[in-house]
């Protein structure tokens, strides 16, 4: 009985109190709606970099760190899930490339938590690749795999200074 009560309390109570936010006005907590939950992470992708580190998958294990860096000037939000990140640069792996189009990815939640949804996108100048990376706070962190290697990802969203 004491066990079920902790799982109750584990796998049901506390992520429910993770999703929730403080409401200033009436004292209580409530879960931000989705509308809301959109804006922030609209405001949170205008002018930001993404700095950090991907590890290669070899075999069972990770290889070493090596840097990453994403520019991205904005993202705007079209049907459903879908949106579109614009100006991206990407820096990796000795490739540097900025891509004159909008890159289309679908943002999926998880409570209040976006998740970054790429499956099979081909992109020019970079490769073909899956992806699915959460954000939280100033954080993001993931799993991406090409065609042939993979691995994971991890690192800090921060503004830019304004131009």
């Amino acid at each position: 009985m004491k066990r079920t009560l902790v799982s109750l309390v584990v796998f049901v109570l506390i992520p429910s109190a993770l999703i929730l936010t403080d409401d200033k006005k009436n004292g209580r907590l409530t879960t931000p709606s989705r509308e809301e939950l959109e804006k922030q992470f609209q405001e949170k992708f205008n002018n930001v970099t993404l700095a950090g580190h991907f590890r290669l998958t070899q075999g069972d294990k990770l290889g070493p760190e090596q840097e990453e860096l994403y520019n991205v000037q904005s993202v705007t939000k079209l049907l459903g899930n879908r949106w579109n990140f614009n100006g991206v640069r990407i820096k990796y792996g000795g490739k540097d490339v900025t891509l004159p189009f909008p890159i289309p990815v679908d943002v999926v939640w998880a409570g209040d938590t976006p998740v970054i949804s790429v499956t099979d996108l081909n992109i020019p100048g970079v490769g073909t690749y899956t992806a699915r990376v959460m954000v939280y706070r100033d954080i993001y962190t993931g799993a991406w795999f090409a065609s042939d290697h993979g691995g994971s990802m991890a690192g800090s969203i921060s503004k830019n200074a304004a131009k």
